[in-house]
């Protein structure tokens, strides 16, 4: 019985790295394009109050077009990405030098914001708008990530 129950796990196991190598990332390149909100466009006639017209402001739009999709990714800012009193420690080595301006960690107030896609009720889109877009969002079934094209680069490396 004992030889058994390992030839069972041992068949297990592989069927589940065969499942999981037969799930295939696509990957695109894509430039977003930033969009100025419309609310005005919609209804020329209607003015906009002092916090709309703050809440527009804080918008931001982004078009992707990719895997043949025409993506608009519809988001605000969200504070409620770090917790209160949340601290960033950025450690360098010993040999790097210190540079004359601050580097933005990507983790100050202001950068993380969340929303939808296309408009649709059941997408979600959460992005870090610091340092590039990265973050991801989930539209009719499917899952992007996006990042800056050159986060995935070695950093200190040789780059094509």
């Amino acid at each position: 019985m004992m030889w058994f129950s390992r030839i069972s796990f041992g068949l297990i196991a592989v069927l589940c790295v065969g499942a999981a190598q037969s799930s295939v990332w696509e990957e695109s390149t894509v430039v977003p394009v930033r969009l100025d909100p419309a609310s005005r466009d919609n209804e020329p006639w209607r003015s906009l109050t002092a916090e709309e017209k703050e809440k527009e402001a804080e918008m931001r739009l982004y078009r992707l077009d990719v895997f043949g999709k025409q993506l608009v990714l519809q988001l605000e800012p969200d504070q409620n990405f770090l917790a209160p009193g949340f601290v960033f420690h950025v450690v360098a080595s010993p040999e790097s030098r210190p540079t004359q301006e601050p580097q933005r960690s990507g983790a100050e107030p202001g950068c993380f914001f969340s929303g939808t896609v296309n408009g649709e009720e059941h997408s979600a889109a959460a992005l870090n708008l610091c340092l590039g877009l990265t973050g991801g969002f989930y539209f009719q079934g499917e899952e992007y990530f996006i990042q800056p094209q050159n986060a995935s680069r070695p950093q200190g490396g040789e780059q094509d």
